[in-house]
């Protein structure tokens, strides 16, 4: 299994570009999951995690969130857990911004819950762990 970024705006079609290249290398039945537009819109896509990762959590700043929305994603999540939103975070600049995104992943990454997540690409991801599950255990 292989999780990405969207970096453009059509996942499918970015999805069949990467089954071809594994199927050229040689490693067909390789799974793409692709996050829409970054993997933290499956930390947006579930609220309660944020709510129990920080207890600061601002839920106003993402009451008119789109979910799985192109643009703006890290920095919304930043908005509603991070000390002063986005804006000390590009201040600072990329390792900054890395450091952040480290830091949410560890910290709302144990309190998310497979079934509650309203992330559409993140329902995709946990479906195809399951399948990847049932596949392995079956004789």
């Amino acid at each position: 299994m292989v999780v990405l970024d969207l970096l453009g705006d059509d996942c499918v079609a970015f999805r069949r570009q990467l089954e071809r290249v594994a199927e050229d290398a040689g490693l067909p039945g390789t799974l793409f999951r692709i996050a829409i537009e970054e993997v933290e819109a499956w930390y947006l896509g579930d609220r309660e995690a944020l709510a129990l990762a920080y207890t600061r959590f601002r839920s106003k700043a993402l009451v008119d969130h789109e979910q799985d929305s192109l643009g703006g994603t890290w920095e919304r999540l930043a908005e509603a857990v991070y000390d002063g939103g986005a804006r000390p975070l590009v201040r600072a600049g990329y390792a900054a911004i890395g450091l952040a995104k480290a830091e949410w992943a560890r910290a709302i990454g144990p309190h998310m819950a497979m079934d509650r997540n309203a992330s559409a690409s993140f329902c995709k991801f946990r479906d195809g762990i399951r399948r990847l599950l049932a596949t392995a255990s079956t004789p």
